[in-house]
C-alpha cells in the first residue's frame, strides 16, 4: 500500500469481550500500517454507554455506524450474531449496516451459527444464507478452514473469502510455579485441571462432570468464568446449581468472572485446561491458553483439530464421549512427560504466530478489497 489508508473498524470495544480483547490487540498492530478509527457496537457498547437496546434502537445505530464509516476508505466489521440482534430476520441489524456503507466492506466473522439439530439448523443456514450470500462485502476474513468450508457450502465466492487464524496474545508470564500459584489462591491440590471461557450450554461442561465421575484422587477442577452477560438461556444457573448437588462438588471451584490482572495467577496454577466443546467456529479462550504454555484436552471438532494440528499442545477426545474424555484427561494427570512436551509445544507455537502477522495478512485483504471495489 503506497500509502497509508483511512479504515473505519465497527466493533465490540472496550468491554468485557473476546471479541473486544482481539479487536484492540489488532488495531494496534494495524495502525503501524493504516489510520483506523473506531466505531464502537453492540448490545454490551451500549449498555455500558447506557442506552437503549430495543430493535428500533438498534436499526437506528446501524444506519448511524454505516454513514460514519462511510466517511472512511473501507469499513471492516467484526461480526458476531449477538451484535447484530441475534438470527432472527426481523431482529438482525447486519444487513442494514452493510446495506447503508457507501464504501467496499470486510467482514471478520467471529462466530458462524449453525447450532442445532434439524429443522433449526436449516432455518439458520436458510439466515446465513440470506446474510451473506447477497452481501455486499468486498471480503470476508475466517479464522480456519473448516468456517470458510461453511460459507462456501452457503454460496459466497471463494476468492472473497481469506483465512487468518487467531494468533496466540502477547502476555507477560508469572514467575510462579504451579505449586507457589495454588498457595497464593489457597488450592490445596497435588493436580489442578481448568476449564476456562464463559460458562454456556456449548462448552460441554456437563460431559466434563459425567467424566470426572469418579473424581481423580488429589485433583481439583477450577472453572475460570461467569455467566455471558448476553445469554438469556438460564444455563448458567442451571449449571451452577447442578455442581452445588453434585457428589464431587468439594472439588470444583468457579472462580466467576476473573479480571485481566488475575486470570494470570488462575492459569498458571493449572496443569492443563479441558475444552470440551460441543459446538463452535473458533475459541479466544483457548489461544489465551496457549499463551501461559497450557495444554489443551479438547473435544475433536474440525476447528479444535485445526487448532490442534498448528499448534501441536492437544489431546483430542471424541465429541460428546464421557468415557473418551476421561481417558484423555487421566492420560495427561498420568502423564508428566507428555504434560511437558504438550507444554512445550504450546510455548513454540506462542513464539511463531503473533499478531503482527495477523496484521500484516489484514492488510493485504484491505488491499485486495479496495482494488476490487
Amino acid at each position: 500500500m503506497g500509502r497509508r489508508a483511512f479504515v473505519s473498524f465497527i466493533t465490540s470495544w472496550d468491554v468485557d469481550c473476546g471479541i473486544a480483547r482481539y479487536s484492540a490487540e489488532l488495531v494496534n498492530a494495524l495502525r503501524k500500517h493504516v489510520d483506523i478509527f473506531i466505531i464502537p457496537f453492540g448490545p454490551q457498547v451500549w449498555k455500558r454507554l447506557g442506552l437503549p437496546n430495543d430493535i428500533a434502537a438498534q436499526k437506528i445505530r446501524a444506519v448511524e455506524a454505516a454513514r460514519v464509516a462511510s466517511h472512511a476508505e473501507i469499513a471492516h466489521i467484526q461480526f458476531q450474531p449477538q451484535f447484530f440482534g441475534g438470527m432472527h430476520p426481523l431482529r438482525c441489524t447486519f444487513t442494514t449496516l452493510v446495506g447503508n456503507l457507501r464504501v467496499p466492506a470486510v467482514v471478520t466473522i467471529h462466530e458462524l451459527d449453525t447450532y442445532g439439530a434439524f429443522p433449526v439448523s436449516l432455518v439458520k443456514r436458510l439466515i446465513n444464507i440470506w446474510l451473506f450470500r447477497r452481501c455486499k462485502a468486498g471480503r470476508f476474513i475466517v479464522h480456519n478452514e473448516f468456517t470458510r468450508g461453511l460459507l462456501l457450502k452457503l454460496g459466497v465466492n471463494q476468492s472473497k473469502v481469506s483465512v487468518i487464524p487467531m494468533w496466540v496474545p502477547n502476555v507477560k508470564p508469572l514467575k510462579l510455579t504451579k505449586v507457589e500459584a495454588r498457595k497464593l489462591l489457597g488450592l490445596e491440590c497435588e493436580r489442578a485441571i481448568g476449564a476456562f471461557g464463559f460458562i454456556v450450554r456449548r462448552r460441554g461442561y456437563d460431559l466434563l462432570l459425567e467424566a470426572l465421575n469418579p473424581f481423580p484422587d488429589g485433583t481439583v477442577l477450577v472453572i475460570i468464568g461467569g455467566k455471558h452477560p448476553l445469554d438469556r438461556s438460564g444455563y448458567y444457573e442451571e449449571f451452577v446449581r447442578r455442581v452445588s448437588q453434585w457428589r464431587w462438588r468439594e472439588r470444583v471451584i468457579m472462580t466467576g468472572f476473573v479480571s485481566d490482572d488475575e486470570l494470570p495467577t488462575w492459569l498458571s496454577a493449572l496443569d492443563f485446561v479441558v475444552a470440551p466443546f460441543t459446538e463452535l467456529t473458533e475459541s479466544a479462550s483457548l489461544l489465551r491458553c496457549i499463551a501461559y504454555s497450557l495444554p489443551i484436552v479438547c473435544s475433536d471438532l474440525k476447528p479444535l483439530r485445526e487448532l490442534s494440528e498448528r499448534a501441536k499442545c492437544a489431546r483430542l477426545f471424541k465429541a460428546g464421549d464421557a468415557s473418551s474424555l476421561r481417558a484423555a484427561i487421566l492420560e495427561l494427570l498420568e502423564r508428566d512427560d507428555l504434560q511437558h512436551q504438550l507444554a512445550h509445544n504450546a510455548a513454540s507455537y506462542a513464539a511463531t504466530y503473533r499478531v503482527e502477522q495477523a496484521a500484516e495478512l489484514t492488510l493485504r485483504v484491505y488491499i485486495d478489497a479496495l482494488g476490487h471495489s
